[in-house]
């Protein structure tokens, strides 16, 4: 009894043609049965936990940031929203889109034990997500870091993740799952015996994602919108791609960037390949610099995707893909880079990419001289069904971000002309995007006919019912 009214669970076992899945438990209060969940919406269901202010506020502008409040948006008004929790299969937790870690902000130290604390305690979620054994809460993290957006720490230890039990990155048993920018496993052994890693990265369990709309080098990458269109291989008359997707070109490798490190992906493709013949390597790919990222990347057969130049999330994969240029991914030793969506069956990385490691940069001349045009022009074939899941044309992105470099140039104020509209880059419909590839990745996760996870727990009782007046 709480409040003089008693909470019941009622769970219906099935009709007497012997179901498969029992129907899902109906909570009474009062008499009043609350609905039950409904069996034909679409999987997989998410619902978005309602926090408070001083565990998720942030300034409009990190709110902004990468696609932060785009990605609730998006999850809000797709038909995978479950606003009734009992219902869910996965759990989206709002938190601090952004921050640089320093010592100027104290108030996000102790900010993720606070959050999962608060989560664990003010709803049975957590713990029937642990009962199943399954990673079940989300945490969109857009930072070049992965778990840097929510936690402190940049280097992760296990001894962390002793004081944030199955939460922190550095917990491979975490119910945690990263919905992030970088794909970059890098656990190795720790001093204390444990691991440690700076990325954390879980195969199976985190999930990476291409570059968003309002990203520095995203869909627009130091071009406008009209170029892009101008010079995409994509949105084209067959024919027409045919003969670009089969056409020799006049480079073999092409990546502009800087770099902030010695002995970093940038820097060693600059030393051992500025200069040489058919390969193309430039200081800048911003606006201003030395080089036209699309025409550079449309007249080359391979394009470099390393590291950002503070050794962040790579990103010239994405408009590599929708100019027709190979992209080649690079790694350190004894890391794996997992690239955006990779698993889905729409994104055969293998099929149109490359890797390669960072200590083979020297030899990457004769790695690429030694596959044949004919491999080149499969790899991008490969392309077509790919680069549409790059892609993220269902966000309600900003108009003007389209013209962003040019207003850039011109010294326009881009609040000023701010507009919303559904994206639509070379005529794609949107229906095949980033998004609903995340949500393919989530919904094979599932088993098939599964119940919502606050029945699979088997919580007969529901031992941690919703406390009297407390919505979820």
């Amino acid at each position: 009894m709480r409040g003089g009214l008693a909470w019941l669970v009622v769970a219906a076992l099935g009709s007497a043609r012997g179901e498969a899945n029992p129907a899902h438990p109906t909570k009474v209060r009062a008499g009043l049965a609350l609905p039950p969940c409904d069996p034909l919406a679409p999987r997989p269901r998410v619902h978005v936990y309602n926090l408070p202010e001083d565990l998720t506020d942030a300034p409009n502008s990190e709110r902004r940031w990468r696609s932060y409040a785009m990605f609730f948006a998006r999850v809000r008004t797709s038909p995978f929203y479950e606003a009734d929790g009992r219902c869910a299969d996965y759990f989206l937790i709002p938190h601090r889109a952004f921050t640089f870690v320093t010592s100027k902000q104290p108030a996000m130290r102790g900010l993720a034990p606070r959050l999962f604390s608060f989560i664990a305690q003010r709803w049975p979620y957590w713990n029937a997500s642990a009962r199943v054994d399954s990673a079940r809460h989300i945490i969109y993290s857009p930072c070049d870091y992965g778990p840097e957006c929510l936690h402190v720490d940049k280097a992760y230890k296990s001894r962390s993740a002793r004081r944030l039990p199955r939460a922190h990155p550095a917990d491979r048993t975490r119910l945690v799952l990263h919905v992030e920018l970088t794909g970059r496993e890098d656990w190795r052994p720790s001093l204390d015996g444990g691991e440690t890693c700076g990325r954390c990265f879980l195969p199976g369990v985190d999930i990476r994602l291409p570059s968003p709309p309002d990203h520095n080098c995203g869909p627009l990458c130091g071009y406008s919108h009209a170029v892009l269109v101008r010079n995409a291989i994509w949105g084209r008359p067959p024919a027409e791609r045919r003969a670009l997707l089969a056409a020799r070109r006049e480079h073999t490798f092409f990546f502009a960037g800087r770099s902030m490190h010695t002995g970093d992906a940038r820097s060693l493709l600059r030393a051992h390949h500025a200069g040489r013949p058919g390969w193309r390597i430039g200081v800048s790919a911003g606006l201003g610099g030395r080089v036209s990222i699309s025409d550079a990347m449309l007249s080359a057969s391979f394009c470099g995707s390393p590291p950002g130049k503070q050794d962040g999330d790579s990103d010239r994969f994405l408009p590599a893909l929708l100019f027709g240029c190979i992209p080649v991914f690079f790694e350190h030793d004894g890391q794996r880079e997992w690239r955006p969506l990779e698993g889905h069956p729409d994104v055969p990385w293998d099929a149109f990419s490359l890797r390669v490691r960072t200590r083979d940069i020297a030899q990457l001349h004769a790695v690429l001289g030694n596959i044949s045009h004919a491999r080149v022009v499969r790899m991008r074939t490969a392309m077509a069904g790919a680069w549409e899941r790059m892609l993220f044309t269902s966000f309600p992105i900003e108009r003007a971000k389209f013209d962003w470099w040019r207003m850039r140039a011109e010294g326009g104020e881009w609040a000023a002309r701010k507009s919303w509209k559904w994206a639509s880059y070379l005529g794609e419909s949107g229906s095949r995007d980033a998004f609903a590839g995340l949500m393919d990745i989530l919904r094979a996760r599932l088993q098939p006919d599964a119940p919502p996870l606050m029945f699979t727990s088997n919580q007969r009782a529901l031992e941690a019912q919703l406390p009297s007046g407390v919505s979820s």
